[in-house]
């Protein structure tokens, strides 16, 4: 049957795609040309769309280090495996770029668990303005005091750049 073959498929990934294979690959893809980033993303799609979670490891030590384009490739992974080591997403916050950090507070914010919402948390802690409101949002709520006091001391930044991403933040959270 179709099913049965697609199980097959998946089993025989699955045992072939050692750790240490699959880091090489997530090394390979940092060095990768921009002309090659189009078949590994194809790549990258094919062989997480059957790994379990036994590659978060190998990909959140990458993951800062791809293009926003790899970054993607590999979201549909991260959502549907997250939820076993929220630990990871929340270790990539203090160093990650605003784009990472966004989008690994959007993946947490799709998951449940008590061990979710602090990795969530723990953006709050973010150099990026940005994320710290989209995680305060997340967790305690457009109105909170906390998220009131950083936007309000943020709309008083002398970076017009910063001033103008919290008025997003605001309209996006209708505060």
């Amino acid at each position: 049957s179709e099913h049965h073959g697609a199980e097959l498929a998946r089993q025989l990934l699955l045992e072939a795609s050692s750790p240490g294979l699959v880091d090489a690959v997530l090394q390979l893809s940092v060095a990768a040309g921009s002309d090659q980033h189009a078949r590994l993303h194809s790549q990258l799609r094919d062989l997480f769309a059957f790994a379990d979670g036994r590659f978060l490891d190998s990909i959140f030590f990458v993951l800062p280090q791809l293009t926003l384009s790899l970054q993607d490739a590999l979201l549909p992974y991260l959502k549907r495996e997250g939820a076993q080591r929220p630990e990871l997403f929340a270790a990539q916050f203090p160093e990650a770029s605003l784009e990472l950090s966004l989008t690994l507070i959007d993946v947490l914010s799709n998951l449940d668990g008590v061990a979710v919402r602090d990795a969530i948390a723990s953006a709050s802690a973010s150099p990026h303005p940005l994320a710290r409101i989209q995680a305060l949002g997340h967790i305690e709520g457009a109105s909170s005091e906390r998220l009131r006091k950083e936007l309000g001391s943020l709309l008083g930044d002398p970076d017009e750049g910063v001033r103008i991403a919290v008025l997003k933040a605001m309209s996006s959270h209708q505060i």
